[in-house]
């Protein structure tokens, strides 16, 4: 079966390309955003689920909620309720500010600190990331203390592991 990202990159995919051309990525990124907090909410995937609901009134409902005011995203909600893929739109925001970042000449990167890290510490980092991925990285930091010390950086599906945590793992792999 396919994962998750694989199932949402064709939305991901069509839902950006319709919002590029008609010039409303902003609203489009926040519908999808906004899609992907109901998604996310046990109350409506129960509602979702409930069969005595029928299509057009979870249509309805979700319209409200999401605040649909355009044909295009009224569709497109009504595709993914169709096709039962509504539970899929954290993984179609996420491609979607992906392909986004991607036009936009960014790179979306997360880092994971032991210990809280002052921006202006970040700057040999932010260099090293542009020459490694040709884009302005848009860096996002998080605090994980089980990393011990080091760091672990995320940019999309690719880990970059220079935590103690990682070498003590690497180490024990090694020795076993």
């Amino acid at each position: 079966m396919m994962d998750r990202q694989s199932l949402a990159r064709p939305y991901a995919r069509a839902f950006h390309d319709h919002a590029r051309a008609h010039g409303v990525l902003d609203l489009w990124g926040s519908f999808l955003e906004a899609g992907a907090a109901l998604a996310a909410d046990a109350r409506v995937r129960g509602m979702l689920a409930d069969p005595r609901h029928t299509p057009s009134g979870k249509l309805a409902l979700l319209a409200h909620l999401l605040d649909i005011g355009d044909e295009a995203r009224r569709r497109a909600c009504g595709l993914l309720l169709e096709h039962r893929r509504f539970a899929l739109l954290p993984a179609i925001a996420t491609e979607f500010r992906a392909l986004r970042a991607r036009d936009e000449g960014w790179v979306d990167v997360e880092v994971a600190t032991a210990q809280v890290v002052r921006e202006n510490a970040l700057e040999p980092l932010v260099r090293a990331l542009e020459a490694r991925w040709a884009r302005r990285p848009r860096i996002r930091l998080r605090t994980e203390p089980t990393l011990l010390a080091g760091a672990e950086i995320r940019v999309g599906d690719t880990v970059l592991d220079a935590s103690l945590r990682g070498r003590l793992a690497r180490l024990a792999a090694a020795v076993s």
